[in-house]
């Protein structure tokens, strides 16, 4: 996913991937409607992530460590039998 801070595609306006045009969504440039959004995803992030816990289909990963070790512990959950 792109966005126009961090993560700009190679040219401007043309996804990396596929080569299709890239548009800014038009709700994108009013507040409210990104706070809209967000809204509705913590409103029903809970229930997604326990639904995913039942199934042992998630791991958590502590973003705050260095990268590599991230890296690492990403690899070893995506390995490993337990994914809790």
């Amino acid at each position: 996913m792109y966005n126009l801070k961090s993560c700009k595609p190679k040219k401007d306006g043309v996804c990396d991937v596929c080569g299709a045009k890239l548009d800014i969504r038009v709700d994108d440039k009013k507040i409210e409607s990104i706070q809209e959004r967000i809204g509705i995803f913590k409103k029903n992030i809970d229930g997604i992530v326990s639904f995913y816990m039942k199934k042992s289909l998630i791991f958590f990963v502590d973003g705050l460590k260095d990268v590599s070790i991230i890296s690492q512990e990403i690899i070893r959950a995506l390995n490993s039998d337990n994914k809790l």
